[in-house]
């Protein structure tokens, strides 16, 4: 089934954070607005997503792609000023089939676990007209009587902040800890909560003299400093709060801090005392493994060269090109049976080189949704883990291994930091490689030569 996502609205309601996102890119739970919307429509048996976008499109496709990671087809389209979705809808013409599903992305649609209805049409036929999805309808008729939409920056603190309380109790319902909840190799400590609950993103850190009241939600790569006091705070990704800040009911997004039950938005200039984190600027185990993977690629060039003048040679047959695209580029390789394998490799490895796949880590996801009584303590932090090309779990203990020992095996091998975790996998992967040439070698007794090196490649 197909469904259209309009996640075109410009955010000036939500002023100073349409500087750096879209309303549909808003973190919620640790993930964008948007992604939640996905999942649900996942669960719900759609397989084909068009997301209708505006401002910061480019940030939108780059987090979702072409949907693979959600087992689905995404495809995007660029709204015009003032257009309405039946405009929009006349434009995919006959692309879109009918029934599909229309929702607006950049509302509050719930999550997987949630079983409220979803805010949408389910449009049967042509004739039924969709405009009332227009932001600006939809402002006028439902924004202002469901704070789901997110229409006023203190519904988006108030959300976040529900959200991740809700989470926290339902974690201390399942006899889970509670009071914290740490993202990828997040640093902090349970002294740091004085009473209520706190969301630590991945790569976030917090000193040990910080105090938490409340519920207080950091994103992704943000450093508090020594002495900081937040209560009822929502920090945003990449934001550095310095020694001794007393921040409390806000929002803060680099050096802006937003009080949202005094309706004040104040730009802080000093850079000692509110800024951007340097955290995700530089990381050295990603600089290690795109390294890794362009010194792979030029060491396997010439061997996928040597593949395919042996199989020319055997086949005889005129050159076919087959286009493999990776991202915004496109790789064109000889077609031969012999050097599939090639095949798979090569886009791979510039999609590390370009910082769009991890080298180490957990497998893509399968698109299988998980009952709600199978999640377990670790669910969360296996699906936390980043996805990538390599498994290093399935490596030690081989692909058809038990899945939940798989999983925690991952888990446990991503306990370290991330150079130690790129340099055990690293090991792991010559090891078990240098094991298996061995063997081969001793299993065959010699050298076979090249042409049928060929055939079994």
């Amino acid at each position: 089934m197909f469904a259209v996502i309009f996640a075109d609205r410009d955010g000036k309601d939500l002023a100073p954070l349409n500087s750096a996102y879209s309303p549909a890119m808003l973190p919620i739970a640790g993930k964008p607005i948007l992604e939640h919307t996905i999942e649900i429509l996942r669960q719900r048996q759609v397989t084909n997503v068009i997301i209708v976008t505006n401002v910061h499109s480019d940030k939108v496709k780059a987090y979702f792609a072409d949907g693979h990671r959600w087992s689905i087809n995404i495809t995007y389209v660029l709204s015009r000023p003032d257009e309405k979705p039946d405009e929009v809808i006349r434009r995919l013409g006959d692309t879109l089939p009918y029934p599909y599903l229309a929702l607006r992305g950049d509302i509050w649609n719930g999550s997987i676990d949630e079983h409220d209805g979803v805010y949408c049409y389910d449009v049967t036929d042509p004739s039924l007209s969709i405009n009332t999805l227009d932001w600006k309808c939809f402002h006028e008729t439902q924004a202002d009587l469901n704070q789901n939409s997110l229409s006023k920056l203190s519904d988006y603190h108030a959300l976040a902040l529900k959200i991740s309380k809700r989470n926290s109790e339902r974690a201390a319902a399942n006899n889970r800890p509670s009071a914290l909840s740490l993202g990828i190799q997040a640093q902090c400590k349970l002294t740091n909560i004085e009473n209520g609950s706190l969301s630590l993103g991945h790569f976030s850190r917090v000193a040990s003299s910080v105090r938490c009241s409340d519920t207080v939600v950091i994103g992704n790569h943000c450093i508090i400093d020594e002495g900081v006091q937040l209560t009822n705070t929502l920090v945003m990704d990449g934001t550095y709060i310095g020694p001794g800040m007393d921040v409390k009911h806000a929002i803060v997004l680099g050096n802006t801090l937003i009080r949202v039950d005094m309706d004040i938005i104040c730009p802080i200039d000093e850079p000692f005392m509110l800024g951007n984190s340097s955290l995700e600027a530089f990381s050295v185990a990603t600089m290690l493994e795109r390294l890794m993977a362009g010194c792979c690629l030029v060491a396997l060039l010439p061997v996928c060269l040597w593949l395919a003048l042996c199989a020319l040679k055997e086949a005889k047959k005129p050159l076919r090109l087959t286009p493999f695209t990776t991202g915004k580029k496109t790789l064109y390789l000889p077609e031969f049976t012999t050097a599939k394998r090639m095949h798979r490799v090569l886009p791979s490895l510039l999609a590390i080189m370009s910082g769009k796949l991890h080298l180490f880590g957990r497998p893509s996801d399968t698109g299988k949704t998980l009952e709600e009584d199978s999640f377990a303590t670790w669910k969360d932090q296996y699906h936390n883990l980043p996805q990538a090309w390599i498994s290093p779990a399935s490596l030690l203990l081989g692909k058809d291994a038990d899945p939940v020992v798989l999983e925690l095996t991952e888990i446990e091998l991503y306990q370290k930091g991330q150079v130690h975790y790129v340099l055990s996998c690293t090991y792991l992967m010559l090891k078990l490689g240098a094991l298996k040439w061995f063997a081969f070698l001793v299993n065959k007794g010699n050298f076979k030569s090249p042409s049928k090196l060929t055939k079994e490649v």
